[in-house]
């Protein structure tokens, strides 16, 4: 019984690991578009307010 609920959980985490890498794969292709100036500009001009609390 214990060691059912240890392979449900390994394979929980597992599922969990490759979703935060598919994650981060789709952050890296989407990079460039986020460092670009005229989505920064336009970032800035909508949000000044989120922008101002993080600095």
């Amino acid at each position: 019984m214990l060691a059912q609920q240890n392979k449900g959980l390994r394979v929980f985490h597992e599922a969990n690991r490759n979703h935060w890498q598919e994650q981060w794969q789709a952050l890296e292709k989407n990079r460039d578009i986020f460092s670009s100036l005229p989505f920064f500009r336009f970032f800035i001009a909508r949000f000044p307010a989120l922008i101002a609390s993080y600095c």
